[in-house]
């Protein structure tokens, strides 16, 4: 059985409680033995957890004045343990649906131009391979949907050889998983998914950036459409109070 890290508990109750709207931009934090014994642990492990807390953009530490919540704008909200700690809120709802669409409008329209131009022939196939791949699960397991719909998304990237959208497309990954569940579980989600992947694996087959780009495109608008009616995912309420909760999040 793994070790648990006592400060990681810490952590992940933090992020949860921000996701949920507890804790909020430039709340203060209990002073460290208050959360010494709210949480039963020892100086060193809630230090370790306010520092990596810190690394993260989520608190900000001043000597002398206390730590509190950060600005939302230094937060990582990329960050896997948020999301994770987040799932199933509201604010990864709005990321989900809005801020994260909004970033691959920008990214992969462009991605798909590139890589109907410098894909090579083993790429082109790998897409191809890729398609089948989702054609043949179909909407029959929405994970698996969701993990076949990133390495086809990941392909794609990697066919622009260029390093910084390759990484810019990682960095998504997480959060987008979310996302890509959701809009699996929309009846008829799927088979949209496939129709515009399908746009898009002929038009790379072509070398057509144009053609490729406006499947791209198009296939965005389908999932916004997608996860806007996929119904609102219940957040869990924020509670008053310092009521430290020591499990991890699941």
């Amino acid at each position: 059985m793994a070790k648990v890290n006592l400060a990681d508990i810490v952590v992940d109750d933090h992020l949860r409680r921000i996701a949920v709207g507890e804790l909020r931009p430039g709340d203060r934090l209990p002073t460290e033995p208050e959360m010494c014994d709210a949480y039963g642990m020892s100086r060193s492990a809630v230090r370790e957890a306010m520092h990596k807390l810190a690394g993260k953009g989520f608190v900000t530490v001043r000597q002398g004045s206390g730590t509190t919540i950060g600005p939302r704008e230094q937060w990582n909200e990329l960050d896997p343990d948020f999301v994770r700690c987040g799932s199933d809120t509201d604010m990864l709802r709005e990321l989900v649906e809005v801020h994260l669409i909004e970033a691959r409008q920008a990214l992969e329209p462009v991605t798909a131009s590139l890589a109907a131009i410098r894909a090579s022939e083993d790429q082109r196939r790998e897409l191809r391979a890729l398609l089948v791949e989702q054609e043949w699960l179909g909407d029959r397991d929405a994970d698996a949907q969701a993990e076949a719909d990133i390495r086809f998304h990941s392909a794609l990237a990697r066919a622009t050889h260029n390093p910084l959208i390759i990484a810019m497309h990682a960095s998504l990954v997480t959060l987008g998983r979310r996302s890509r569940t959701l809009a699996a579980q929309t009846p008829g989600g799927v088979d949209r998914a496939i129709a515009w992947h399908t746009h898009l694996v002929e038009a790379v087959e072509a070398r057509d950036a144009l053609a490729a780009t406006d499947a791209m495109r198009m296939h965005l608008r389908q999932v916004r459409g997608d996860l806007q009616a996929g119904g609102p995912v219940d957040a869990q309420g924020a509670a008053s109070g310092f009521h430290p909760q020591v499990s991890s999040c699941s």
